[in-house]
């Protein structure tokens, strides 16, 4: 049995501060996935971040958290996977400045989704959070910087 393929309309822009909430839930979906769950309070509740967005009528269907250059989240609701969401949020996320993602070592999807999109792994590191060490890779953009280069 096939499955049609998804047919809805999807706006992508920057989160505005009135979506907050929104954001908390979905980026608290996104950890209970990869991690099982997390105290209450969660990372992105209290934290300074910059989000992407994908909105299908009033619900936000997708995020791309960041800090400076590095993306700390990137999350398609299921339904909507394997539709082009998170390719769109991770290219307007690069345009954003990102040019490093920071994937639970775990996570072979994450790492499968970025290598398909030209993106390298680096080095295994440990990392330190609210929530206690956990091992992350680092992926680098392919996107070389062009200042220095005549």
């Amino acid at each position: 049995m096939t499955s049609s393929p998804l047919d809805f309309d999807c706006d992508f822009r920057r989160a505005a501060s009135h979506e907050v909430v929104q954001i908390d839930q979905i980026s608290r979906q996104a950890m209970f996935e990869i991690y099982g769950g997390f105290e209450d309070g969660g990372p992105f509740s209290q934290s300074l971040f910059f989000a992407e967005i994908a909105v299908v009528g009033s619900e936000i269907i997708g995020v791309a958290v960041f800090l400076d250059e590095a993306l700390i989240c990137l999350y398609v609701v299921e339904r909507f996977r394997s539709s082009g969401v998170g390719t769109c949020l991770l290219h307007n996320a690069m345009l954003s400045g990102v040019r490093t993602a920071l994937i639970p070592s775990g996570n072979d999807r994450a790492k499968t989704f970025f290598t398909h999109r030209g993106w390298c792994a680096g080095k295994e590191n440990p990392a330190e959070s609210g929530y206690g060490i956990f091992s992350k890779v680092v992926m680098h953009c392919g996107i070389q910087n062009q200042k220095n280069k005549t």
